[in-house]
């Protein structure tokens, strides 16, 4: 399960974090997860956390990134949550 790509604000701040989550859906339960964090231009983020929120039957997996290097103009960086459900 691919949770929603949140992207930070335009050229974020060194320290700024976006999180994104995703959800099993009905009846599944969260096994595992994971997180990826993509960027644009010369800002530059890395996976802060990524971690199983709520375990068990429509578990949900929580995942942040922060900003190592801020960017200019309107360059973010995205993070995207994945749960792994069975």
């Amino acid at each position: 399960m691919t949770g929603t790509a949140v992207a930070s604000s335009a050229h974020a701040a060194v320290g700024v974090t976006a999180t994104s989550t995703a959800t099993c859906t009905a009846g599944k339960v969260l096994v595992a997860g994971g997180a990826r964090v993509t960027f644009t231009g010369a800002e530059r983020g890395s996976v802060l956390e990524s971690y199983p929120s709520t375990a068990g039957a429509n578990g949900v997996w929580t995942a942040s990134g922060i900003a190592i290097v801020a960017g200019s103009g309107g360059d973010t960086f995205t993070v995207t949550a994945y749960a792994y459900c069975a």
